[in-house]
């Protein structure tokens, strides 16, 4: 589908990424094994067939096809298929045996359907499961809170329903990959990109420049404390941030954390001092938070992201100072 040919989402535990000619190798190597063919109820194909295949899925319009990735690791896939105006099918499959049973399965297809529908209004998802597919069985039935609906006799599956009404949306981050489908960088996107969203009762803001170097207020715009830091796959760099302006380790904190996961050169504005009377672990909390939402080098903020938080995520951060919500 060419809506998502450039579109990754990131999530907490996996990140779903297009299907591109690149992985295509990987991917048919996996489709050789017999119980998986049966267990996804798929038919052995030629690696010539499958490269068509890819093709293909990115320009058919009732199909939407992401990869699972866990950490740099391909893991398995997840799609939809549209079947009409407001019904869609779901299906996944995670192939390392060490990645299941892990709630990975649980994260992509919920991030997978909160996409679908943010993108299109569906009224029911479904599921069609292999009636000796215990494990897809307690996923969508018992994780998932998918409702039997009935038994097809013919093909030896069961179907399951869930109306929309009923589903919780995943907390992902949309993102964009750097590089068109053909594998060219995508050039004009190189200037500086705003994004501001709410953290509890607090604001935060994040200004991209260009590919490599982001600025974090954590607040009030202003330099009260301001630190930097480079992770170690910029030349020179280390993972030791700096003070620039003012003392504070809780801002060097933040850099150098931020920097290390998201390969960006971080710069850090804390309005506070260190023995203000803040939470012990604020900062580690308010970084947590940031490093799920900022795309790691080779991704770009997606200009319409949409942020999906939980209450849970709102109470871990407790209340901040009036100030931070200016």
């Amino acid at each position: 589908m060419r809506l998502n040919e450039r579109t990754v989402l990131l999530g907490s535990k996996v990140v779903l990424v297009p299907y591109k000619q690149k992985y295509v190798e990987q991917y048919w190597g996996w489709m050789q094994d017999e119980a998986l063919l049966l267990a996804t109820a798929s038919e052995k194909l030629t690696l010539a067939e499958e490269k068509e295949n890819c093709e293909s899925w990115h320009v058919d319009e009732k199909k939407l096809t992401f990869l699972i990735m866990e950490k740099d690791e391909l893991i398995g896939d997840c799609n939809i298929f549209f079947l009409n105006d407001d019904e869609a099918e779901v299906e996944v499959m995670i192939v390392p045996v060490a990645c299941r049973r892990k709630g990975l399965a649980q994260e992509a297809v919920t991030m997978l359907m909160s996409y679908a529908q943010s993108k299109k209004k569906i009224a029911r998802f479904l599921a069609k499961i292999g009636n000796e597919n215990e494990a897809s069985f307690n996923l969508f039935q018992k994780k998932l809170g998918f409702s039997f609906v009935e038994n097809i006799k013919a093909f030896n599956q069961s179907e399951f329903e869930m109306l929309t009404e009923t589903f919780r949306p995943a907390h992902y981050a949309e993102c964009l990959l750097e590089e068109d489908w053909d594998g060219n960088k995508v050039l004009g996107e190189t200037g500086i990109q705003v994004q501001e969203f709410a953290l509890g009762d607090s604001k935060v803001t994040l200004m991209y420049f260009g590919r490599k170097s982001i600025l974090v207020f954590c607040g009030m715009k202003n330099f009260g404390n301001f630190s930097v830091a480079a992770p170690a796959a910029f030349p020179g760099g280390d993972r030791a941030a700096s003070n620039l302006i003012g003392d504070s380790q809780r801002a060097n904190g933040i850099a150098s954390r931020l920097a290390a996961k998201t390969k960006r050169l971080v710069f850090v504005s804390w309005p506070f001092g260190d023995d203000d009377n803040l939470d012990d672990n604020l900062d580690i909390s308010i970084e947590a938070a940031l490093a799920k939402r900022i795309p790691p080098l080779g991704y770009l903020p997606h200009p319409s992201t949409t942020f999906f938080h939980s209450q849970d995520e709102f109470d871990s951060f407790g209340s901040l100072k009036a100030s931070l919500a200016a």
